[in-house]
């Protein structure tokens, strides 16, 4: 199988692009599952195209969303004032360079009256800026600046 996908990659012209192990691993991860929903034993050229094509939309997606663009989809002033509150919340309880558990954080926020949702918001605004990097699937948040 390994083969055949580094044949799909490179002629897809993403072997040098996309040569990262972990971007690796996880493009043989979407076509093994791609393959697994089709109750298939191995993965097929479609299913590496197919993962492919999903890891370029995501990651295309994802590179183009700038931190303003994502304060700037509030179009409700309010929520955008409560995102731009639950920062500065965040920014007085993260202490810099450690790491806390995000979820305590965000309950830590909902009982001083912080919306849940307007924190996670804010989390992920803070971590586009590079403000707060997330280890282990954003289980846990570390400040950096």
């Amino acid at each position: 199988m390994t083969t055949s996908l580094s044949s799909s990659f490179h002629s897809a012209g993403l072997f040098l692009r996309y040569s990262q192990v972990r971007q690796l691993e996880a493009l043989v991860r979407l076509s093994e599952s791609l393959a697994k929903m089709e109750l298939k034993a191995e993965v097929e050229p479609r299913h590496v195209e197919e993962a492919i094509r999903l890891f370029k939309v995501s990651t295309g997606s994802a590179a183009s969303y700038s931190s303003s663009a994502a304060v700037a989809e509030f179009a409700n002033e309010d929520k955008q004032r409560e995102v731009e509150r639950a920062m500065g919340f965040l920014r007085h309880r993260l202490p810099l360079n450690s790491k806390v558990n995000a979820s305590r954080v965000v309950e830590e926020a909902a009982h001083q009256r912080y919306a849940a949702p307007a924190v996670k918001q804010a989390l992920g605004i803070m971590t586009m800026r590079g403000e707060v990097k997330e280890y282990n699937h954003g289980r846990l948040v570390e400040r950096l600046r």
